[in-house]
């Protein structure tokens, strides 16, 4: 997610192969598309398997202490380690399907919230927050429509 530069610690937000600063946000959506995990906050630069290996997410499904059920399974790209729970899109059929998935909530809620396609002008310690509460509102708004 593209931010303004910021104050402190700029450099580490600098993304030389997106010419701009950002943060990493690294997410996982349900089967409809809707986010059931977010974690924001890193910087751009940090990539996903790194951020999801210091996660609550992957500590939690380690310790069994998450919703997670004995048959789900997540799917990364070929940056993420294979593992009981880890399937990467390549590996399997069908994979390509689900990431379309996750590419395609992304894409939801940037059209809905079409501030998230710009670069987010505000405090880079307010930018996690807000787009959580995006991705709830979005959540929300896919509840409604389902009903």
């Amino acid at each position: 997610m593209e931010i303004k530069r910021p104050s402190e610690f700029g450099e580490r937000y600098y993304s030389g192969y997106k010419q701009a600063y950002g943060l990493n946000v690294l997410c996982a959506v349900d089967y409809n598309g809707k986010f059931i995990y977010m974690n924001v906050g890193y910087p751009s630069t940090v990539n996903d398997s790194a951020i999801f290996r210091a996660s609550a997410l992957n500590r939690d499904i380690q310790t069994g202490a998450t919703f997670i059920g004995p048959d789900f399974r997540i799917i990364g790209d070929s940056a993420f380690a294979a593992s009981d729970f880890m399937i990467r899109s390549t590996e399997e059929i069908g994979s390509a399907n689900a990431r379309t998935i996750v590419e395609n909530s992304f894409g939801q809620i940037k059209q809905k919230y079409r501030y998230m396609e710009s670069r987010i002008e505000t405090d880079v310690d307010e930018v996690p927050y807000f787009i959580k509460t995006c991705a709830i509102l979005f959540n929300i708004n896919k509840e409604m429509q389902e009903d």
